[in-house]
């Protein structure tokens, strides 16, 4: 989930005594939760809409859902120039210049917390692409990008000053984004852009504190950086498409690929069709009333074409635009129709066995939970998927402890101790498995309980011949973990999570979980049926 905290001032301010009514209605179209926590509003968004990341985006589009859009800022190619020099490490950049006018003091702040958001989601923690904002005012000359010595001294946006190496290892930002840039410090270099007199930023780590955006900033420089074309192409999307969003012109500076860019950078079109709208929604409406719900949602409508605002990166085909459509129609305001076939179905039997054992489970008192296949997960055995779209959605889970353990996190103010199973698919070199997994926490849980409810749990089924062998997974505490074997065959794992993976999610009582195959617990008990 990505998190935003804003001022409830500036919502107060935008919208009036309506505030709370319209950020309601718009969280439910839309699909994202918030909280009033006295005078600062916590939203979490899906990673699926990087458009509203920042609180003045979020606040143009319920303006623009009640009937107040703004018009949209133009893009063009500005006089000042960017030379690339190309450095191995992050060879792609390009840069775009806008004048904040009256709105800059709120746009500044924003657009610094906007940027720092996408390159760390949809950039995949700055590894597709990364972005730094800098004072325009600040900035001398043309630009040059190139690679310098990791020896020569730089002064970050936070007033630290060293070498560049010793940053890298030292500051934070180095820390967690130093190996981005671990094959050029082999040769003693590292990705730098320059004005005509100084240093002003190190992709994808720092920003300098010569160019550091305050208060007053009139006007910025954006720098985009990306190992790819493609994710180039991507970072100068979201960010053309924000300013552009909030009615401010962007020029991209002049360089050899400025204009290549800038003409990649058109928005979709697609031909308002009112029979296919139909066939895909059910619902039957003219074309001025589907033109009408689309600008709700932010479309631009040239007569009969329907235009898909730059930033919305989610919008990959025409049923994306008619799940807008029916959003702002109204989803309760659909009629449900009969499925029809000419086959008849049954149920499947692992289903029926799956919710045999969710009942057993619920009969011990535990609470169900159900949480995302994809996941974002460390470890380089994961199954990636490719050009996934947020870093928090890119990884196929192996096991279902982290989902758990952070069901755990959100909870941890209604108290412990805390009951949970989940049901959910898991994929383990390559292939797909269907686990239960069932854990408890809370001050008194230990091994004992817990081996007590696996045991329940596999014995109501008939099976009894359950061992436990020692273990060695990382994720449990050493001698209180196991492997489960059934008839001499793998089917899980047993144990007390580490105090050590306990931590990372800010709580401290024990953990205590197991979690089984349900596929090889049903094949089991099909071959004990067939003998």
């Amino acid at each position: 989930m990505v998190v935003i905290r804003s001022d409830k001032k500036i919502f107060i301010r935008s919208f009036g005594e309506e505030w709370t009514d319209k950020l309601k209605t718009y969280s439910r179209i839309i699909g994202f939760s918030y909280e009033d926590n006295q005078e600062e509003i916590k939203l979490e968004f899906n990673p699926d809409r990087p458009d509203i990341y920042s609180t003045l985006s979020l606040i143009h589009s319920i303006r623009t859902y009640f009937g107040s859009p703004s018009k949209r800022g133009e893009m063009s190619v500005a006089k000042r120039r960017i030379n690339n020099l190309k450095p191995r490490c992050r060879p792609y950049i390009i840069a775009l210049e806008v004048n904040l006018g009256k709105t800059n003091s709120r746009v500044a702040k924003d657009s610094l917390e906007y940027f720092d958001r996408i390159s760390e989601n949809v950039g995949k923690k700055r590894k597709l692409f990364a972005s730094g904002i800098h004072d325009l005012n600040k900035v001398i000359g043309d630009l040059t990008y190139g690679e310098i010595s990791v020896e020569e001294e730089f002064e970050t946006f936070d007033d630290k000053r060293s070498t560049i190496f010793d940053l890298i290892n030292e500051h934070p930002k180095g820390r967690e984004y130093g190996s981005l840039v671990s094959d050029s410090l082999k040769d003693g270099k590292i990705c730098a852009l320059k004005d005509s007199n100084r240093i002003i930023s190190i992709p994808p780590l720092f920003n300098s504190k010569s160019s550091r955006v305050e208060n007053d900033t009139l006007s910025v420089l954006v720098d985009i950086t990306a190992s790819t074309k493609e994710g180039l192409i991507l970072g100068a999307r979201l960010g053309a498409g924000y300013f552009t969003k909030l009615g401010l012109n962007v020029q991209f500076l002049n360089s050899e690929c400025s204009e290549e860019i800038l003409s990649s950078l058109k928005s979709d079109m697609y031909q308002m069709d009112s029979e296919v709208i139909k066939e895909i929604s059910g619902v039957s409406a003219s074309i001025p009333k589907i033109a009408t719900y689309l600008k709700k949602m932010g479309y631009g409508i040239d007569k009969k074409n329907i235009k898909v605002p730059l930033e919305r990166i989610d919008v990959m085909g025409y049923e994306d635009i008619v799940e807008d459509f029916i959003k702002a129609y109204g989803i309760n305001q659909i009629e449900p129709r009969e499925l029809t076939s000419n086959f008849t179905g049954k149920l499947d039997e692992l289903n029926m066995f799956t919710s045999k054992v969710r009942q057993v489970a619920i009969d011990y008192g535990f609470l169900e939970i159900i949480n995302f296949v994809l996941r974002k997960e460390e470890g380089d055995d994961k199954l990636e998927i490719l050009n996934a779209k947020s870093e928090e959605f890119s990884k196929l889970r192996k096991n279902l402890i982290g989902g758990i353990l952070e069901f755990f996190q959100r909870n941890r103010q209604y108290g412990f101790p805390q009951k949970v199973f989940e049901v959910g698919e898991v994929f383990i070199e390559g292939t797909q498995d269907r686990t239960l997994a069932v854990s408890i926490c809370g001050r008194h849980s230990n091994y004992s309980d817990i081996k007590g409810y696996l045991d329940g749990i596999i014995q109501a089924f008939g099976i009894s011949n359950i061992q436990v062998h020692e273990g060695n997974m990382g994720e449990f505490v050493y001698g209180r973990h196991g492997i489960v074997e059934i008839e001499g065959d793998n089917v899980g794992f047993i144990g007390e999570i580490s105090p050590e993976i306990i931590q990372k999610y800010s709580f401290n009582f024990p953990v205590t979980y197991f979690e089984i195959s349900l596929t090889k617990l049903y094949e089991k008990l099909k071959k004990k049926h067939i003998r």
